[in-house]
């Protein structure tokens, strides 16, 4: 991305155009090549326990406790990418990539300018006072207002300035849109939708992505009532619903240590009542749940196929659920793996 952009910054005449290009160039590089490492050693690492790559791909390194094969390949991929830049007529490449980068900056500037307005109730936790709730959404707001700036001011850029910057075929534009346009359009074809959350009822920890019962309820109602009527909707809600068999824990006393009855651990339900009535409610095909490790498993509550795959990361076990989906948005079929 700073290929065209820092062209631009050495060959602007304007002097405001070089300071904001100065501020935005290494600010967004940082940006992206962090993104690139971290999602692309994400995706290397999850194939490597689907068996889609060689295992060793996904070692884990037992001193940093990080994937050291997966970041590597990475590095030495990117640095690559760059090598070839440097001695290749690439330019159509780099404006496009540049372009890329910018919108999908854009994008995240506006839905962080916008977040305190539409959803401020995603920043409500019990760690957090009302004025330190407030006082971070303002930052938030602020940071992207000036990205969405930022961003506005660079796509202006490669486009006005095509012969600073590489030149855009009408493939590349084409590819581009198909690119951008691909999550909508399968959003809109596609046999069912998905509501995914990840905030769950209050827990012992007080982590940030937790919120009373009422709010859970409210979030839920409000993602799911824009849903089409007759439109299948299959529900990704990080907690089970309560007492359905996928929510069994050990019960823990104030000190958070587990709860002995009759020489033994007792074992309550800890899913939540707002997930459970709203699958009654609703009655999607499917819903998929996490949250508890330890409850893997499948139940039904009425038409609803409830599944909880578990979790074993610690000892480097994949745990995953199939769920086959057929065209008018059915469940036909499920198998729980292992990996």
């Amino acid at each position: 991305m700073a290929g065209g952009l820092g062209y631009g910054m050495i060959l602007s005449p304007d002097p405001i155009t070089k300071i904001l290009f100065a501020t935005a160039v290494p600010f967004a590089e940082l940006a992206v090549n962090l993104a690139f490492l971290t999602v692309t050693t994400r995706v290397l690492f999850a194939q490597a326990f689907d068996r889609l790559l060689p295992v060793s791909v996904a070692k884990v390194s037992e001193r940093n406790h990080a994937p050291n094969t997966a970041i590597a390949i990475v590095l030495v991929v990117g640095i690559g990418f760059c090598f070839l830049t440097s001695l290749v007529a690439l330019g159509s490449i780099v404006a496009l990539q540049s372009l890329f980068f910018a919108l999908i900056l854009l994008a995240g500037g506006v839905a962080a300018l916008f977040l305190p307005l539409r959803r401020a109730d995603l920043i409500d936790t019990s760690a957090m006072s009302e004025d330190q709730r407030r006082g971070f959404l303002r930052k938030v707001a602020w940071i992207g207002g000036a990205t969405t700036v930022l961003a506005l001011f660079t796509v202006y850029e490669l486009v006005t300035h095509s012969s600073v910057y590489g030149k855009f075929s009408w493939e590349s534009i084409l590819t581009l849109v198909i690119v951008l346009g691909a999550g909508p359009v399968i959003y809109a074809i596609g046999p069912v939708a998905m509501a995914s959350l990840g905030v769950v009822p209050f827990t012992p920890w007080s982590t940030e992505r937790e919120c009373s019962e009422e709010d859970l309820a409210k979030l839920i109602s409000e993602m799911l009532e824009p849903v089409p009527a007759g439109r299948e909707c299959i529900m990704n809600f990080h907690c089970p619903p309560y007492a359905s068999g996928l929510d069994d824990a050990p019960e823990l006393d104030a000190t958070l240590k587990p709860v002995i009855r009759g020489g033994r651990p007792s074992i309550v339900p800890v899913g939540s009542h707002a997930v459970r009535d709203a699958i009654k409610k609703y009655q999607p095909p499917v819903s998929l749940h996490g949250h508890i490790h330890e409850s893997r498993g499948v139940q039904r509550l009425g038409r609803t196929l409830c599944v909880n795959p578990g979790s074993d990361y610690s000892a480097g076990v994949l745990r995953g659920a199939v769920v086959d989906i057929a065209e008018d948005g059915s469940c036909l079929d499920f198998l729980l793996t292992t990996g």
